[in-house]
């Protein structure tokens, strides 16, 4: 593969993870808040702002995964165990870098963290997946096929 068909490639592989990570992480995320809430019986409460900021972070946390999906392709090819690797690489990647108001309400939460952090967990599973599924992952591993 030539070098600007690769590149190009790598960049579908970026935005496709920057799309999943606003779709499956951000909605998805908020979602999962939602039913938090709900599960406290806490009122409802909806901020333009704040559903903006979920969705963003999302993103930008998608992009994050595309270049952890590039370097697994590298790394390791094709397996049909690599979206669930990537699931959770990003989901430990996004736990080390939480911004330090929503790492706090995630504290706040006490015993209901868990059962918070294994939705969450799904939703990053369903990114990785989905992501390994739909991106063009191995734009640099074709090297040396006759493609």
């Amino acid at each position: 593969m030539t070098a600007p068909r690769a590149l190009g490639r790598a960049a579908r592989t970026l935005l496709s993870g920057a799309a999943l990570g606003a779709l499956v992480l951000g909605v998805g995320g908020r979602v999962v808040m939602r039913l938090l809430a709900l599960s406290d019986a806490a009122p409802p409460g909806f901020s333009w702002g704040g559903t903006g900021e979920v969705i963003a972070y999302g993103a930008l946390v998608g992009v994050g995964g595309g270049l952890l999906l590039l370097l697994l392709g590298l790394l390791w090819g094709q397996s049909p165990r690599r979206g669930v690797l990537l699931g959770l690489l990003t989901y430990g990647a996004a736990a080390l870098t939480l911004p330090a108001h929503i790492a706090a309400t995630t504290a706040a939460l006490g015993e209901r963290a868990a059962p918070a952090l294994m939705l969450f967990g799904v939703c990053f599973l369903l990114y990785g997946w989905l992501l390994d599924r739909l991106a063009p992952a191995t734009p640099f591993a074709q090297r040396g096929r006759g493609h």
